[in-house]
């Protein structure tokens, strides 16, 4: 028998995982960087004091201009560009030029906090040059040859830590630690959601798969990634069931052809003893009984013939258009010219609204599920009953079409609700496509009360069976219609089992209109 050998690696697994880590964190420090640089874009961009907006390059350009264009006059005064003084004033700022001895020569703009021929150390200006502040206010200098140029700001208007940042940036940095959170957690987001996406598009035919397995049926599933192992090991194990279950099939072809000769040896002379008048009446009526049973044995054979050929749909329906009122009058036909036990009545019943109503099937199978059906009643009313067969054209609650509703009612002993539960169960089962299951009770079926008492050589039998005398029979308990149920579902019915109001059994068959 062939093993599945293919694993999910553990390392393989492993490795993708780590993969798909480190491509998140890649992407979150990608993200980050794009923020940072568009941080500092803002932190080297807007600030807006009593309405007017320049960046901390513009003040650094401001000073520039400012010590560049002041030039020193005839009378030993100095003066600046009406462009740079603009330029200050729009700042609201103020400047000076300190020379190198430390004394100031000039000053423009607002409110200068020092005044001409007034003195700067060389210590004030290095803790200028160092920190960026005089007085609290943010300070930019800028050399020439003749001294520096100190060009003092409002205070708040940019902060100094080294870079030189708007004053408002600080009060805004909870918020930009905020956009930077949910931006990382977006880009987490995004990809939990891909990798949750490409994982459910892989899962899903794994699912399928497993339903399909889990009906028996053979699958064929391709899967990325490390679900592609899973996938391949699905195949696998398909491949193993399609290899049991062809085995199976040829072990029951094999058996039925086998068991064939001999069986029909069988019920030869048994049938030959049982007309042969010369036999005491006991032994004619043994040989009748054995030939019953390997009658039974034979339709066993086919039963099990049909379940294996539907179960593996080793063969495809025979289908053509099947008029159901002339295949029912064909069945009870049968049964009748077979001299049936006068025991038992059959009759026909074909509604009005069905007497046109045709199905598109396989004609065999279908008899089959009838003659199934009839046979259970007889099985199981070996004292007598009537077998009542009824055709009618209704709607089908559960689809919402139109179908057509072949019952097969008997008023004999019944089944209790337990085992009548049990069996519906069997037939659900065996259209879902699962295997046909087998009883081994030869308990036989309980007396509904009000049913008629069964005759002394009934009950000898079931005692007979009880131990073990007809095992074979009865250990198929349920085949039959087990059977059934897989035939209407081939042919996209269903078959249901019930115990009528007036007490016996019966089983309905529902075949969609053709």
């Amino acid at each position: 028998m062939a093993a599945v050998h293919r694993k999910v690696s553990f390392p393989a697994f492993l490795t993708r995982q780590l993969f798909g880590f480190m491509l998140l964190a890649i992407l979150i420090m990608v993200a980050n960087l794009v923020m940072l640089g568009v941080l500092m874009g803002r932190a080297d961009g807007v600030v807006s004091p009593e309405g007017t907006t320049f960046t901390s390059r513009q003040a650094t350009e401001t000073v520039r201009h400012v010590a560049e264009e002041l030039t020193e006059r005839e009378d030993g005064s100095f003066a600046t560009s009406d462009t740079a003084r603009e330029n200050l004033e729009r700042m609201r700022g103020w400047a000076a030029l300190v020379s190198a001895e430390g004394t100031v020569k000039w000053v423009g703009g607002v409110a200068p906090a020092v005044e001409e021929g007034a003195s700067l150390s060389a210590a004030d200006i290095a803790v200028i040059g160092r920190t960026g502040y005089y007085q609290g206010r943010p300070t930019f200098v800028w050399t020439r040859d003749d001294g520096v140029v100190l060009m003092s700001l409002p205070e708040n208007s940019f902060v100094r830590l080294g870079a030189t940042l708007p004053g408002d940036f600080l009060a805004r940095l909870p918020l930009y630690v905020g956009v930077v959170i949910l931006v990382n957690a977006m880009v987490v987001f995004l990809y939990v959601f891909v990798t949750q996406a490409l994982a459910q598009r892989h899962i899903e035919p794994l699912s399928r798969a497993l339903v399909d397995l889990s009906a028996g049926r053979p699958v064929d599933v391709s899967a990325g990634g490390a679900l592609g192992l899973v996938a391949d090991t699905l195949n696998e194990v398909s491949d193993i069931m399609r290899t049991k279950d062809r085995a199976r099939e040829e072990w029951i072809h094999g058996v039925s052809h086998d068991i064939r000769t001999p069986l029909s040896l069988i019920t030869g002379y048994a049938d030959a003893l049982a007309g042969d008048s010369g036999l005491p009446e006991k032994a004619r009526s043994d040989a009748a009984f054995v030939r019953a049973q390997a009658l039974r044995i034979k339709d066993l054979v086919f039963d099990l013939n049909a379940a294996a050929r539907l179960e593996y749909d080793s063969q495809p329906l025979d289908s053509e258009r099947i008029a159901l009122p002339a295949m029912l009058r064909a069945v009870v036909t049968e049964y009748l010219n077979d001299l049936t036990p006068e025991r038992y009545e059959l009759s026909l019943e074909v509604g009005p609204e069905a007497a046109t109503v045709c199905v598109t099937g396989d004609e065999r199978l279908l008899k089959r599920a009838i003659q199934n059906a009839i046979q259970n009643a007889m099985n199981h009313n070996p004292q007598g009953c009537s077998i009542a067969l009824r055709l009618n054209k209704g709607l089908d609650q559960t689809s919402g079409m139109h179908r057509a509703f072949v019952r097969v009612t008997d008023d004999g002993v019944g089944v209790s609700c337990d085992d009548l539960d049990r069996l519906q169960r069997k037939v659900e089962n065996a259209a879902a496509g699962r295997p046909i299951q087998v009883s081994n009770r030869p308990a036989p079926p309980p007396r509904v009360v009000g049913a008629p008492t069964p005759p002394i050589d009934y009950l000898v039998m079931r005692q007979q069976q009880a131990e073990g005398f007809a095992k074979l029979a009865d250990s198929e308990h349920g085949l039959g219609l087990q059977l059934v149920g897989r035939i209407a579902a081939a042919h996209g019915g269903s078959a249901r089992v019930y115990s009528p109001a007036a007490g016996g059994f019966a089983l309905m068959l529902c075949l969609p209109l053709d």
